[in-house]
């Protein structure tokens, strides 16, 4: 299922991250807030009824 919404998945990752600042993402609340709507994104794009998608995690973040 993921496999074929990969190009739905990235776009909605793609759409979140594009809509947000810089500044709004360097608090901490500001990326809790990133993570909570990447989730619900995701989600979306793969279309389940079920909640697939629980948590994000960031191993990097570079804000340019």
């Amino acid at each position: 299922v993921l496999g074929q919404r990969e190009p739905m998945i990235r776009d909605a990752i793609i759409r979140v991250l594009s809509s947000k600042k810089g500044d709004e993402v360097m608090t901490v609340s500001g990326k809790e807030i990133l993570k909570e709507e990447l989730v619900e994104a995701v989600n979306e794009a793969i279309g389940l009824e079920k909640q697939v998608v629980v948590a994000v995690y960031f191993t990097e973040f570079i804000v340019q």
